[in-house]
């Protein structure tokens, strides 16, 4: 049985209007895939050629990388680092990967990478969930706890890992929202998720326990 502690609204706009919505919503948008006090992370995603992130220290400036196909978002949950990557070509793989320490990645010289990103090696993380059976579009934190917004041929869902597999918790839509390039940020502390398909355009902002789904008509 699905849970009720999220609250989910369904919103509806011309184009015209959409676009008013969305940039207002978008006008403190800075394009830092993450950062904290410590470290700024940027990304790398080269679709099946792989992908990665990379943790600057702030204060030395040194670089750490981890391999990620393809970064979507990071989130700091109990002083470790929450990676989630998915990739959508001929079908979906998605993993959520656990950082305890950053500075235990293999280090390199610059932001930039040069090197095969599919032959990072995968030192110091663990992996929490590997599946080709959902795409991921973004997590977020909520009570101290995770969940993850996953969708698949069922429609898309707020879910959590137990056990090595997702637990719906909440379906937030009928349809399988997705994008070829997982796209999601934070803005003042909300989660901003876009998708783009076949089908649909538009976003999901997560405010706490509330989520909101704009489309596009």
């Amino acid at each position: 049985m699905f849970s009720q502690n999220f609250e989910v609204v369904q919103k509806f706009f011309p184009k015209n209007s959409y676009d008013i919505v969305r940039d207002s919503i978008y006008q403190n948008y800075n394009d830092t895939f993450f950062e904290d006090e410590k470290y700024l992370v940027s990304k790398i995603c080269d679709g099946e050629w792989g992908g990665a992130v990379i943790f600057t220290n702030k204060e030395t400036n040194e670089n750490f990388i981890a391999k990620s196909t393809c970064p979507v978002s990071i989130v700091l949950h109990r002083d470790k680092y929450i990676l989630t990557s998915t990739l959508n070509h001929l079908g979906s793989y998605s993993e959520i990967t656990e950082i305890t320490d950053p500075e235990k990645l293999l280090k390199i010289s610059s932001t930039t990478y040069q090197g095969n990103l599919n032959l990072i090696p995968e030192k110091n993380i663990i992996r929490l969930i590997k599946s080709f059976d959902f795409t991921i579009l973004g997590t977020f934190v909520y009570k101290n706890k995770l969940y993850h917004v996953v969708s698949n041929s069922k429609g898309t869902f707020i879910s959590k890992i137990e056990l090595n597999k997702f637990i719906f918790i909440k379906k937030i839509s009928d349809q399988r929202l997705w994008s070829i390039l997982g796209n999601s940020h934070i803005i003042t502390d909300d989660l901003i998720i876009s998708f783009s398909d076949q089908f649909n355009t538009g976003f999901i902002k997560i405010s706490s326990n509330k989520i909101t789904l704009f489309f596009r008509k």
